[in-house]
């Protein structure tokens, strides 16, 4: 399993294509980071801006000192692997990637993805996503996402984490859990799972003293096998998993829409 620290709990975060605009990924990442009360380090990368309120701007991936924690790609698809190579040579240690049109793309994503993949495997770095909403922490008060979330921090007793593979339905699930007043510890959204997968999550959850119950959203399991070994793990533990399981059959859309 790899180390999910540097991604889940950094405490240096880089936004690569940080933006003064109101709504923009990486202006919506930059406000949730502040809402959330980060206190790491926060390096901003706009080759365009000197500055982006009153924090200074990097022109390039290149000007980053080694060793940065996470970096968030708020950058369109095309750019995405030129920036994951350059944050490998940096030694960055994690990696959010929003941007679609990879593996669900064709055979030029899918290659693009694999490419993605190898570097990750290659540097060591974790990936998250592409074609994810990214992750919040309610623990260390960390967001690295674009969707702005409520600044609420996990008090004493241990929480729900979340591991979907959709990043809107968790975030129609956090939205309600935290509406009745239900406690979350960490919620992930994997999305096309180049270098990291929900039974890593999952492994991560288990041995976490903030979480006591892991909600899953799950359409296919890259690893069954190691998901079940998993349950049983979380069951020795004491830990629940509660498991949406949709599927893609026609009778799982008809089911879906009656309710």
């Amino acid at each position: 399993m790899p180390n999910l620290t540097r991604l889940l709990a950094p405490r240096s975060v880089a936004i690569v294509g940080a933006s003064p605009t109101p709504g923009a990924l990486g202006n919506s990442v930059l406000r949730n980071l502040e809402r959330h009360g980060f206190t790491g380090e926060i390096h901003l990368i706009n080759p365009r801006r000197d500055e982006i309120e009153g924090r200074p701007c990097l022109k390039s991936i290149g000007e980053l000192p080694a060793g940065i924690d996470a970096a968030v790609l708020a950058i369109p698809g095309p750019a995405v692997l030129g920036a994951v190579r350059e944050l490998a040579e940096r030694g960055v240690g994690a990696a959010v990637i929003f941007a679609a049109g990879f593996a669900e793309g064709g055979a030029e994503g899918l290659a693009a993805q694999a490419e993605v993949a190898r570097i990750a495997a290659t540097s060591g770095m974790v990936i998250e996503g592409p074609n994810c909403l990214g992750l919040v922490n309610y623990v260390d008060g960390v967001a690295l996402t674009f969707v702005e979330t409520p600044a609420v921090k996990l008090g004493d007793a241990p929480g729900i984490g979340i591991v979907s593979q959709s990043g809107a339905m968790a975030v129609v699930l956090g939205t309600t859990l935290l509406g009745k007043d239900l406690p979350i510890s960490i919620s992930v959204s994997t999305g096309n799972e180049a270098a990291s997968g929900v039974e890593d999550y999952v492994e991560h959850l288990i041995a976490a003293s903030h979480t006591r119950t892991i909600a899953m959203i799950v359409e296919q399991f890259r690893a069954p096998a190691r998901f079940l070994a998993l349950a049983a793990q979380a069951r020795a533990a004491g830990k629940t998993i509660v498991l949406l399981h949709p599927g893609k059959s026609s009778a799982r859309k008809r089911a879906g829409a009656r309710n």
